[in-house]
Formats: structure tokens, C-alpha cells, sequence
């Protein structure tokens, strides 16, 4: 995929000459992924299952090796463009290089400090080389609109919508008006589509959207003992 993108950049472009542009929306998440018709976070979880493997499988590889599929999956991860795999890729990270410098420095303070260092230095370059792209207002500009309570409002130059925030609070509502026996398994976005309009949320409406948050949806359709079950099952 990786290829595929640097061959429809540089279809219109000078060769080796490249630009923040390279990471507008032609290029990032699910234009990234649309050559394998496989959503982002989905492709990317396969990603994470091979950094789990490369870096904690018993499997030995070389340190070449390693740092080669690094590169992959960093620029891989830029393109995609998907907030939850972002997030977890970084938490794996962290475990991963605080117990690399545990086991070489034997000091949990040590440890932090370095890390700490390195970590501010690498989102500080980043930040300068991903700030003012398409791919940085997604991952931190969205992600905040996201989290905030917004009913119709733009969530980037061009498009408006409701908040997942605003959804998960429909969905909410919804529980409390029936906590015991739930709407019915598959009533999900019939359910919110009709709530989605009570509290004039006409784009998730009209949308049909799902509250995006399992938990909520389970709970939704089946209440609590639907919601024990998924989660012991």
C-alpha cells in the first residue's frame, strides 16, 4: 500500500521532490486502505499483531530487520490515519522501550527520565513535520471535536456532523428509559436514528448511525444481562 501511494503521488509530481500534501485526505485512511477494501483500524490491528510479534515473540530477528519493519509500520501507522490504532501502537511503545531501559538501566526513575526525553524530542519533530496536513488535524483536532459535546457542527473546513460524545450521550438516554429489558438485539441504529432526531442530531440520523461504542450497544439491545454475557463469554 505503501508503494501504491508513492506511485499515485508521484503520477502528477517530479521524482524525489515531496511535500506535507503527501499526507492530505487522497492519501491517508481510507483512501490508504481502499486498494485492499479493508477499513483502516482493521488493517491496522494486523499491524500491531506483527509489532507484538517482532518485538515480543520468541522469534530472534535481526536488528536490521527490526529497524526496517519500524519504518514500515511508523509510516504505515502515518497513513492510516486511525485514532485507536495510533493510540494503542503508542501504548505498546511505551511498555515496550520502559522495559528495554529498565532492564538496562535497573532504575525505574532512570528508566522514566530517558524515556521521557526521547519521547518529548520524537513528538516534538512530529509535530513539526506532521503539523498543518490533513493527517494531523484527523488524529489530534478531530479526535478532540470528537470528544467534546458538538450537534451539527463543523469538525474540519469542509464537513459537520454530532460528535461521538453527542451519540454515546443518546445512547444513554435511551438505557435509562428502559435499564431492564433493553429495545431488542438489531434495534441498535433504529432506536438512535429516532433519538438522533428528538435531540436534532440530523446528520447522525439521517446517517443512521450505531452509538460507535460496543459496550453502549450491547446494552442498548440487550441491557445488562446481554452485557454480562458478552463480557464472560
Amino acid at each position: 500500500m505503501l508503494v501504491n501511494i508513492l506511485l499515485k503521488y508521484y503520477k502528477i509530481r517530479s521524482l524525489f521532490s515531496i511535500s506535507k500534501d503527501i499526507l492530505n485526505y487522497n492519501h491517508t485512511h481510507n483512501n490508504y486502505t481502499s486498494i485492499l477494501d479493508i477499513h483502516p483500524s482493521y488493517y491496522g490491528l494486523y499491524l500491531l499483531l506483527g509489532f507484538v510479534i517482532l518485538f515480543y515473540g520468541n522469534v530472534k530477528f535481526h536488528k536490521m530487520f527490526k529497524f526496517f519493519m519500524i519504518s514500515i509500520f511508523v509510516s504505515s501507522l502515518i497513513f492510516l490515519n486511525s485514532r485507536s490504532v495510533t493510540f494503542l501502537f503508542l501504548l505498546l511503545t511505551i511498555i515496550y522501550s520502559l522495559n528495554l531501559l529498565f532492564s538496562k538501566t535497573k532504575s525505574y526513575i532512570l528508566s522514566a527520565l530517558i524515556f521521557g526525553s526521547l519521547f518529548f524530542v520524537i513528538l516534538c519533530s512530529f509535530y513539526f513535520l506532521l503539523n498543518r496536513t490533513y493527517a494531523f488535524q484527523r488524529l489530534v483536532k478531530e479526535s478532540s471535536w470528537e470528544l467534546s459535546y458538538e450537534i451539527n457542527s463543523k469538525y474540519n473546513s469542509k464537513g459537520k456532523g454530532d460528535s461521538r460524545l453527542a451519540r454515546w450521550h443518546a445512547a444513554i438516554e435511551l438505557i435509562k428509559k428502559k435499564p431492564i429489558v433493553g429495545y431488542g438485539v438489531g434495534k441498535e441504529r433504529s432506536v438512535l436514528a429516532e433519538q438522533y432526531s428528538k435531540m436534532q442530531m440530523y446528520f447522525a440520523s439521517e446517517k443512521r448511525y450505531n452509538s460507535h461504542n460496543q459496550y453502549l450497544g450491547v446494552i442498548l439491545e440487550g441491557e445488562w444481562f446481554l452485557f454480562y454475557f458478552f463480557l464472560f463469554s
